[in-house]
């Protein structure tokens, strides 16, 4: 489990997106120039966040991204599985996880890793987007 630069950026392109809540679409221009990332780059953060249904696109002379709801009702959690896929510590716990462990049947360590995975997440659904930018 292992929050990459990606996240880091999406994260800040999302905060920015949140400080100019209501004020309609942001070109993509803008964003490069506030964020200081290159255009390509975000276009694809932008791809992914689209895809999960965080932000919206209007096309047009005044188009631009806009973030699909409320500040207040983004958690990290969707921000970073947006653009990191799943987050699990460890192969075993994860959603997807066909992991056939050897020690599966006599691991004592799953039980905390689970743990572990159960609390970060409770931890990132409680921080709102809308925080970052009060």
């Amino acid at each position: 489990m292992k929050i990459t630069t990606k996240s880091h950026y999406g994260v800040q392109v999302m905060s920015d997106l949140a400080r100019l809540w209501g004020q309609g679409p942001i070109s993509l221009s803008k964003i490069a120039r506030d964020s200081k990332l290159s255009r390509d780059y975000l276009e694809q953060l932008m791809i992914s966040l689209r895809r999960h249904g965080l932000v919206k696109a209007q096309r047009g002379a005044a188009g631009g991204y806009f973030l699909s709801r409320d500040p207040s009702k983004i958690s990290f959690r969707e921000i970073i599985q947006a653009l990191e896929g799943e987050i699990a510590p460890v192969v075993c716990i994860s959603e997807g996880g066909k992991l056939l462990c050897p020690s599966e049947k006599f691991c004592q360590s799953k039980k905390i890793w689970g743990k572990i995975q159960k609390s970060f997440l409770t931890a990132l659904d409680s921080i709102k987007l809308k925080e970052v930018v009060e």
